[in-house]
């Protein structure tokens, strides 16, 4: 993921630009176009992505400093990123997959109290030198049946006050994105006495293995695959936050986390959708009798941005959890839609709408929340009705 001195420069001068000043439309127009010049979606999304690291993407997530330290983040509102989601999901969904979990980490050091990924580690992420991802599923939604932790932190005594200074992680992050081009991880570990541990990992640490990414249904070319901890050994100075609580024990509204079924994963749902969708209004011309479920679907969708726009601000009725079923059924429906517009074209398998459907799956098993998870199972059962 290195990068030429200049680009370097260029990125790191980029002054702060506001949403309204930013070129959205345009700039999904770009990605887009750049999405369908590549020659297969089973392979990194490298011009896509290089196109959002140019134009300061990562810079919508991040504030402009964290206490004395200057990070270089643009500070854009909760909805103001969310709108910027769903364009580049609507685009291509590979590189708004990749870019949740890129800030995910980003988010997660931005909130620790560790000045050192501060300093050294964010500037870094901004400018698009580095490239960090996240390894956290199994903490929340991923292999919770499992009696034993998958990752696990074990405390190491050291120094000449006694003091903990490293810990050793065993074990293996089940689902890890983008795992073979990054440069810091940040995972989640379980210590022995259950509480949970947040590391930003250096991926070139001994005892660290990785594939090149797992062969999925659709988003292979996320490069998602299992990240392997054998032995590891990390200092402190590494960690993002804890030992502390789980989540799940610790959040006792009963409302779900911010992670599990977020608006971000709702937000790239609609711009799958807006795809799917804009590919039945495009057919409409010489096919009227498309109009009418066309134009419901345009509502249903206008409908469905509103309610993810006003949860980021606060201000809707909805909770995250009925804006991501919501969310995930429309997107269902819409590319199923759509093959059927396309009829045997869409079916064949570099087909997009065909890859549209195969995509949308992803939302019934990326981070859903078992509460949905058994809603759906029940509703395609008939038990629902």
């Amino acid at each position: 993921m290195s990068l030429t001195q200049s680009e370097s420069q260029n990125r790191t001068g980029l002054s702060e630009v506001s949403f309204q000043d930013f070129q959205l439309e345009q700039f999904v127009d770009e990605l887009g176009q750049n999405a369908r010049l590549r020659a297969s979606h089973d392979v990194w999304p490298a011009t896509t992505w290089e196109q959002c690291m140019q134009a300061g993407v990562p810079r919508w997530f991040a504030p402009a400093s964290k206490g004395d330290t200057v990070i270089g983040g643009w500070d854009w509102s909760p909805a103001e990123r969310l709108k910027g989601l769903m364009g580049i999901a609507s685009a291509d969904l590979t590189t708004a997959f990749v870019l949740t979990q890129f800030v995910a980490a980003i988010s997660r050091m931005v909130n620790s109290d560790n000045t050192l990924l501060h300093e050294q580690v964010l500037p870094e992420l901004m400018t698009g030198d580095q490239f960090a991802t996240v390894g956290i599923s199994h903490l929340a939604t991923s292999r919770q049946h499992l009696a034993r932790p998958v990752l696990r932190a074990e405390p190491v005594q050291g120094g000449w006050n006694g003091k903990l200074d490293s810990y050793i992680l065993n074990g293996v992050a089940p689902w890890v994105t983008g795992v073979s081009v990054a440069d810091v991880v940040v995972v989640g570990a379980v210590c022995d006495d259950g509480r949970e541990m947040i590391f930003a990992v250096p991926v070139d640490l001994p005892g660290i293995e990785y594939g090149d990414g797992a062969p999925l249904v659709a988003l292979s070319g996320s490069g998602t695959d299992q990240l392997e901890f054998n032995q590891v050994t990390i200092g402190s100075e590494w960690i993002v936050s804890g030992p502390s609580e789980p989540a799940h024990r610790s959040q006792s509204n009963g409302k779900p986390s911010t992670g599990t079924g977020s608006l971000q994963t709702s937000a790239l749902a609609i711009g799958l959708s807006r795809s799917a969708i804009g590919y039945l209004r495009s057919n409409c011309d010489e096919r009227p009798n498309l109009l009418g479920p066309t134009d419901a679907f345009e509502t249903e969708l206008r409908q469905l941005e509103g309610h993810v726009l006003a949860a980021a601000d606060g201000t809707a009725s909805e909770d995250v959890m009925q804006i991501r079923n919501a969310a995930n059924d429309l997107v269902i429906r819409s590319t199923q839609a759509a093959l059927v517009a396309a009829k045997g074209a869409g079916y064949v398998h570099q087909h997009h709408v065909g890859r549209w459907c195969r995509e949308a799956l992803f939302f019934l098993v990326w981070s859903c929340p078992q509460e949905l998870t058994m809603s759906r199972v029940c509703e395609l059962s008939g038990m629902a009705s």
